[in-house]
């Protein structure tokens, strides 16, 4: 699909007209988005919800140290949970359920990342 300049044959296809408003933060925010990607503010909102846009993770150094110390976090309980049980410890449920949690935050988000829409409808 094309990200370029809409094309009035690309209206006729969509007949549909939505107006959003934004307060200045997400004004700012679509704008900078809109810079980066090169395309038109329709097509940023339109794609990144109906197709779900992978994200463009921009970390500066900070950011990408504490996003890789929460993942290494994660991994370290997971690691002293299997040590416990393969020693025969008892292995708390909350720490478990704490776990499975913190898992699932992580992989919505890689999800997210891919750009894959889960859509939950059988």
């Amino acid at each position: 699909m094309s990200h370029h300049k809409k094309s009035p044959e690309s209206d006729r296809k969509r007949p549909y007209r939505v107006n959003v408003r934004l307060n200045e933060d997400e004004w700012i925010l679509l704008e900078k988005d809109q810079a980066l990607m090169n395309w038109e503010k329709a097509t940023i909102l339109r794609e990144s919800y109906l197709e779900r846009l992978p994200m463009k993770l921009t970390f500066d150094k900070e950011g990408e140290g504490k996003f890789l110390a929460e993942f290494r976090r994660i991994g370290n309980n997971i690691n002293q949970l299997a040590k416990a049980a393969n020693s025969g410890d008892l292995v708390p449920y909350s720490a478990l359920q704490q776990v499975s949690e913190q898992l699932s935050v992580l992989f919505r988000f890689v999800m997210r990342m891919d750009g894959i829409r889960q859509d939950f409808k059988k």
